[in-house]
């Protein structure tokens, strides 16, 4: 997170790098930026999911269909991935999807009490421009979060 002037640093608010910089150096997150490609889920079942809950016309609809798709390259179980605050399928969820960072608060929390690996939050999603995403997952010293832990500013 500390180059500064990139597209998706323009989108986060300076308290949130700066904390994101902090829980990074401690080894308790691991940050990462990633750009998604536009592109479509194969599972026809997800897509049609995505699509019965945002419109052709969403830029929510476009984010969703790239991070999934995203995780779908990576093998990853789409069934088990908790998209912007609705699990699509699985009770265990150890994927978490988020948009302009509504939900990104939780991820610490979703880590610890959820066994989740890995968040990929949208910053800025856009029916035009390239879509930029924070890739977030637990650090080497994730313990360092728990129940005892010291708190942050703006996770949980």
């Amino acid at each position: 997170m500390r180059r500064e002037g990139t597209e998706l640093d323009a989108c986060l608010p300076r308290f949130l790098r700066e904390e994101l910089d902090e829980l990074a150096d401690a080894g308790v997150l691991t940050v990462d930026r990633v750009r998604l490609a536009d592109a479509d889920v194969e599972d026809p079942w997800i897509s049609f999911e995505i699509d019965r809950r945002w419109n052709a016309h969403s830029p929510l609809r476009r984010a969703a269909h790239a991070a999934l798709a995203h995780l779908e390259a990576r093998d990853v179980d789409l069934y088990a991935v908790h998209l912007h605050g609705k699990t699509i399928e699985d009770r265990v969820t150890p994927h978490f999807v988020g948009f302009q960072l509504r939900y990104v608060k939780s991820a610490l929390y979703c880590f610890r009490d959820h066994h989740g690996t890995e968040w990929l939050e949208v910053v800025r999603p856009t029916l035009r421009e390239p879509l930029h995403a924070l890739r977030l997952r637990p650090g080497k010293r994730f313990d360092l979060y728990g129940t005892d832990a010291r708190t942050t500013a703006f996770f949980t």
